[in-house]
């Protein structure tokens, strides 16, 4: 398959899973630290979402190779991310419960974000079109997630 068609699939699934992505936007020391963890994470969550789109808008003047490393960094920095929620000490169960459904949300659109990266080396375009379809699929519940951590981190630090 031709690196136009890698890119052409990629793309348009690609798109809608950026805009997803990109708008997720009574303490003590431990909620504090927390807070300002959350913050950090949630913001890079949306970093993420926005750069996907950006290399999603420059995808037709890259070579595949390219592609690979871009998406390669992505699934990398979303790797890290994963890593910083896996890491918050939740100040209450219902925010546990938002942290690890993130997590696993995250964690998807990682894989899916290195099969689009493999597909990319590998100019295989029947294997960028699954894993970007699922990647549009996955982002929907990235967004909501990282959106609600917001909302809930928001108001524990109205709280404190």
């Amino acid at each position: 398959m031709s690196t136009t068609t890698v890119r052409r699939l990629a793309g348009a699934g690609l798109t809608a899973a950026a805009l997803a992505l990109s708008a997720c936007g009574g303490s003590g020391d431990d909620d504090k630290k927390f807070i300002d963890a959350s913050n950090k994470v949630t913001s890079e969550i949306s970093s993420i979402g926005t750069d996907i789109g950006s290399t999603v808008q420059g995808a037709a003047q890259q070579t595949d190779a390219q592609l690979q490393k871009q998406f390669t960094d992505l699934a990398d920095r979303t790797g890290k991310a994963v890593t910083q929620l896996d890491d918050l000490d939740a100040p209450n169960d219902d925010i546990g419960k938002t942290v690890d459904s993130l997590s696993a949300s995250l964690t998807k659109a990682q894989k899916d974000l290195e099969n689009i990266a493999t597909a990319a080396g590998a100019s295989d375009a029947n294997g960028a079109k699954t894993a970007t379809e699922a990647l549009v699929k996955d982002s929907p519940a990235v967004s909501a997630g990282n959106k609600k951590l917001k909302t809930e981190t928001a108001a524990l630090d109205k709280d404190s």
